[in-house]
């Protein structure tokens, strides 16, 4: 009703003033929701950044042949037909396989109530529920009433081997990887299973593994998938390794990467099985196994349009708990085949040589045909369009490999889990792309968020921004000044978009949100792994490239300790700058009081103490401009070369 008395519009400025702050009041909170949970739940912000744009990002239109797939049905069939079409076909009976001459039986074992209501309280509420629509909260704040039940389900179903029928059902997401969004073989296929399955997977897979841990089983070249083994130790490894070859200016390496195409689907259900036999799996287990793997059934998800349901005939539901441990026991002999160093994590497979002559050349060549026998042996094959060789060294080696009579291609730069490896190790293609990447998350959390001030950026730029300048950064720790300053300007950028701090100088800005340079948290990285390195939080099969200093010296409470480490020698970068040289000093400088800490919280607590005044922690301008070293604790070290 329209009014032209002021007291009536007086009273609708109010109500609108009121509402508009309720408004801005419940933007803030949700806005804090999210940043809260960034770290623990990062789909959260992935899904309000992009409600905050127009364009919205899905499944493209796909090729199917000669037409174009448009709607969703029609792209879940696709993607389906896809899907489907890469299972192996197993003619006649698998080849032998046994190793009981390595390893003790292993025993039958049964599923506890107290066991079952662990696995439902470690639940992760965040992920999906699967086809069934059981979602994992109810499994978890039920934990107490369905533990019993849900034991007595697990033990029968281990006693009879066989699973229920509505565990063989698995809905599949489709993941873009990389490459053209409209051919729908650039989709990796994650399947959503029941959690009541993922569950009983989880007892299999321990079962699995202690037995092929308790008789030393695994191959120590598998890093995959694995406790106290991980992407970050094997890079460290092998380029400790690299690293050391390449110190002489004259030495050469050839590292191949090989690619295998679909390798968890294209897994032989047969093999797998005559495999776990040969490992000494209990009869029990294999046998649950085989149906677990047996008439399993599949649809793929499309905006929530289901296409129909295709045969599951090989492979290993990608997604799955089980699935993993399974792959790596059937990778787990490759290894032993060549006389090369061969390097796993899961599927990725790379094999180098130093090469000093043609014979070394011939001797990897010799590896690769012996590699391509067992992938015909155990049909799972490899793609020789994507394998690549990597050749390192000043002087590079131009020996061609091939595979499958395939030339395998060379190439200046790879991707290693997750981080780009040059031909010089100098890692200049990877600080470029996590800079970019970095800038590029910061930018989303710019435009997503209206309200950014100080509690927000913290948790946004932790959880999101900061952990890929930091993925892996033992690995390529960047020691040209030109790079430390570029890896740095993102943090300088980032902490400029909190309104009230912009004009503010960057020491200053660090001091307030008592955030540290990032040359600070890679030195405090680098002592946190050497601590985890010695004191056996890793896999110690795989984690003793660490000399320590073969004579122990007497130490006070605060001077000196007995864990010093040995700095071997070393004549050019990268080796001279390279984590197990570089972080010697540093280390060494340390009191005995924090390299005995008794965990790795007490370690970080008793560091950050020890280093609270160091020059670095907030003033990255001072330190980087300095001409002199900078001062550590008990030593000297420098900051970089000018690039």
């Amino acid at each position: 009703m329209e009014t032209r008395e002021s007291h009536h519009y007086r009273n609708y400025c109010r109500l609108r003033s009121q509402i508009k702050q309720l408004t801005k009041k419940a933007r803030i909170d949700y806005e804090k929701s999210v940043a809260s949970e960034a770290k623990s739940n990062p789909k959260k912000f992935w899904k309000f950044a992009k409600d905050q744009t127009k364009t919205k990002q899905g499944i493209s239109n796909l090729k199917d042949g000669e037409k174009l797939a448009e709607s969703d049905e029609d792209k879940a069939e696709v993607l389906l037909k896809q899907f489907s079409s890469v299972f192996t076909s197993e003619i006649g009976d698998p080849p032998t396989f046994d190793k009981r001459d390595l390893y003790e039986e292993d025993e039958e074992f049964h599923i506890s109530v107290a066991d079952v209501k662990k696995g439902l309280e470690k639940l992760n509420v965040n992920k999906s529920a699967g086809p069934d629509g059981m979602h994992p909260r109810i499994f978890k704040e039920l934990s107490n009433e369905i533990a019993p039940p849900l034991a007595q389900i697990f033990n029968k179903s281990l006693s009879e081997k066989k699973i229920p029928d509505d565990w063989r059902q698995a809905i599949i997401s489709p993941i873009f990887k990389k490459g053209k969004r409209n051919i729908a073989s650039n989709y990796r296929p994650v399947s959503l299973t029941s959690i009541a399955s993922k569950l009983m997977e989880s007892f299999i897979r321990e079962q699995i593994l202690t037995h092929m841990k308790k008789n030393n089983l695994l191959s120590n070249k598998q890093f995959g998938f694995l406790q106290g083994r991980s992407t970050v130790l094997q890079l460290l490894r092998i380029l400790d390794e690299w690293t050391d070859i390449l110190d002489n200016s004259s030495a050469k390496i050839d590292a191949i990467y090989l690619d295998f195409s679909k390798a968890f689907d294209t897994v032989p259900h047969k093999r797998l099985i005559t495999k776990m036999r040969g490992y000494g799996i209990n009869k029990s287990t294999c046998q649950w196994v085989e149906d677990f793997l047996s008439n399993r059934e599949h649809r793929v998800k499309v905006n929530g349009i289901l296409s129909s349901s295709a045969k599951v005939t090989s492979g290993i539901p990608q997604g799955s708990v089980l699935g993993p441990i399974l792959f790596i026991l059937y990778i787990n002999d490759l290894p032993d085949e060549v006389a090369n160093d061969v390097y796993l994590f899961a599927d990725d497979t790379k094999i180098y040589s130093k090469i000093d002559n043609d014979e070394d050349c011939n001797r990897l060549q010799d590896d690769l045909d012996k590699m391509e026998e067992w992938s015909a042996k155990w049909l799972l094959t490899f793609n020789p369009e994507k394998c690549k060789v990597l050749h390192l060294g000043k002087k590079k080696s131009t020996h061609e490999y091939n595979l499958s009579e395939t030339t395998i291609e060379s190439s200046p730069c790879e991707k290693d889990l997750g981080v780009y490896v040059d031909h010089d190790l100098k890692f200049t293609e990877h600080m470029d792309k996590v800079v970019n990447k970095a800038h590029s998350i910061m930018g989303s959390i710019r435009r997503a968020f209206r309200y950014l001030d100080c509690e927000i950026f913290l948790k946004m730029y932790k959880g999101l921004v900061r952990p890929h300048l930091e993925y892996a950064v033992q690995v390529w720790h960047p020691y040209l000044k030109k790079d430390i300053k570029k890896v740095e300007a993102v943090q300088r950028r980032a902490t400029s978009q909190i309104q009230n701090l912009k004009n503010m100088d960057y020491k200053d800005r660090l001091k307030k949100l008592k955030l540290p340079t990032l040359i600070y948290r890679r030195m405090r990285g680098d002592m946190i792994e050497v601590f985890k390195l010695l004191n056996k939080k890793y896999d110690t099969e795989v984690s003793n490239f660490l000399p320590l200093h073969r004579t122990a010296r007497p130490h006070s409470s605060t001077r000196g300790h007995n864990l010093k480490l040995l700095k071997r020698s070393s004549n050019h970068d990268p080796r001279s700058k390279f984590f197990s040289n570089r972080v010697v000093d540093w280390w060494n400088s340390l009191p005995n009081t924090v390299v005995t800490a008794p965990s790795v919280l007490a370690f970080e607590m008793r560091l950050d103490k020890f280093w609270s005044n160091l020059t670095i922690k907030y003033d990255f301008d001072t330190a980087i401009n300095s001409t002199r070293p900078l001062n550590a604790p008990g030593g000297h070290e420098d900051l970089g070369n000018t690039g």
